[in-house]
């Protein structure tokens, strides 16, 4: 099997017109280069140039190896070209994966800032529940996520990002937002809508509500997606908690409840067993650097 520096050798001398040019371009003594011809038409049992004390000719095998030495080379210089690129962050692909607040909300700003560092690299964003960002990444479907909860698969690394609040919203002629003073209790006596199980804002929510001994609720009617619980809220269907990101230029009123706050982080994710990709790490250094 004939190895990178044989071939290199071999068409140096072609193209440089003999042994003691193509050795200076190489670098090498000319009994060296020399060796390396010896050892590569022993190998393939052909005779692949004739040589004389005026010229140097290519047999026919010669030739033909010629030309697919060319080729090899050229393609293992495209690869090397190709890797480099990607090294520097010029070139790759980077599939990453979002839940509907930092998807919709937190992102965009990232995702521009990353585009006009990097142009040329294909940037891919899935938008779903956490849980479903959660089971892609699992699958191997994205390398990287940010959800608003925290995962409990061991094989995941999760590494906060931003911290959000979740508020109750309620439509704006709403008896409770001309109150100086409100309650979970009074917010709990209304219908509440709410997002659908696997929502980071449902179970964040839930988890709030469990400290809430005395506070009993009965959810009157699921939406999947913040979106859908905004426009209800607004036709008056019932009050709900989103992220006070999503309620920006809204037609909703924010309830500021007296004995009642929700927060949670918003998180990175990636497989432990993984290694990103140049890409991948330097997303999570421009999301890393902005972290609050």
């Amino acid at each position: 099997m004939q190895n990178y520096k044989q071939l290199q050798c071999f068409v140096a001398i072609v193209e440089e017109g003999g042994f003691t040019p193509a050795a200076q371009k190489l670098y090498m003594t000319q009994p060296a280069i020399s060796w390396q011809i010896k050892i590569l038409e022993g190998e393939l049992g052909l005779k692949l140039i004739e040589r004389s004390e005026r010229r140097l000719t290519l047999t026919e095998a010669g030739q033909l190896f010629y030309d697919g030495a060319t080729t090899i080379l050229n393609q293992y210089a495209k690869i090397a070209s190709d890797m480099e690129q990607y090294k520097n962050l010029e070139t790759g692909s980077l599939r990453i994966g979002a839940s509907t607040i930092p998807g919709e909300y937190m992102l965009s700003g990232y995702l521009a800032a990353f585009h006009r560092e990097y142009p040329k690299a294909d940037l891919q964003m899935k938008i779903a529940d956490s849980r479903s960002i959660v089971k892609m990444l699992l699958q191997e479907q994205i390398r990287l996520g940010v959800v608003g909860l925290k995962p409990t698969e061991d094989q995941i690394e999760s590494i906060p990002f931003q911290t959000d609040e979740i508020v109750c919203i309620a439509p704006k002629n709403h008896p409770l937002t001309k109150r100086d003073s409100v309650l979970l209790q009074d917010v709990l006596k209304e219908d509440i809508l709410m997002r659908e199980f696997g929502s980071g804002t449902r179970k964040r929510w839930q988890e709030e509500m469990k400290t809430q001994k005395s506070a009993g609720c009965e959810v009157s009617m699921e939406l999947g997606s913040t979106r859908a619980i905004i426009s209800a809220v607004s036709a008056g269907l019932g009050l709900s908690w989103v992220s006070a990101m999503a309620t920006e230029n809204e037609n909703v009123s924010i309830l500021a409840l007296e004995d009642f706050k929700v927060f949670r982080s918003m998180y990175m994710i990636m497989l432990k067993n993984r290694t990103l990709t140049p890409l991948g790490e330097a997303f999570v250094k421009l999301l890393k650097g902005s972290k609050r």
